[in-house]
C-alpha cells in the first residue's frame, strides 16, 4: 500500500464532505470563498493521488505544497465561519479533519526528512 494510503483516504473524507457544505452557502459566498476552498481541496487530491508516482526526492516538496494548501483552507474554513456561511457545528468538523490530515502530513514530512 502506499504511504499516501491513510493521507489520501483523509483528505477524500474532507473534500467530500467541506464541498457539501460548500455547496450550501448563500450565493453572496458561491462565487468567491467556496471556489477558493474547492480550489485548495482538489489541488490537494490531485496532488496526493499522484505522489505515489513521484520519485522519493520529489516527495518532500509536494508534501510542502500540500502543507500550504492544508494552510489556506483552514484560513477559509475559519472566514467561512467568521462570515456566518458554516455553523459553529460545521467549522468545529472541519477544523477537526484538518487539524488530523495535518499531524498525519507531519508525520510523513518529518519520516522524509529523517527526523521521524
Amino acid at each position: 500500500m502506499s504511504d499516501a494510503a491513510p493521507l489520501l483516504v483523509a483528505w477524500e473524507r474532507l473534500t467530500t464532505a467541506l464541498m457539501t457544505d460548500t455547496r450550501r452557502f448563500t450565493a453572496s459566498f458561491r462565487p468567491n470563498l467556496t471556489h477558493y476552498i474547492n480550489q485548495h481541496l482538489l489541488d490537494g487530491l490531485v496532488l496526493l493521488s499522484s505522489l505515489e508516482f513521484q520519485p522519493a526526492v520529489d516527495r518532500l516538496a509536494r508534501l510542502r505544497r500540500l502543507d500550504e494548501h492544508l494552510a489556506a483552507l483552514k484560513v477559509l474554513v475559519r472566514q467561512a465561519h467568521a462570515q456566518e456561511a458554516m455553523s459553529h457545528a460545521q467549522y468545529d468538523r472541519h477544523q477537526s479533519a484538518l487539524a488530523e490530515a495535518g499531524r498525519m502530513l507531519g508525520g510523513w514530512r518529518r519520516h522524509l526528512e529523517g527526523r521521524g
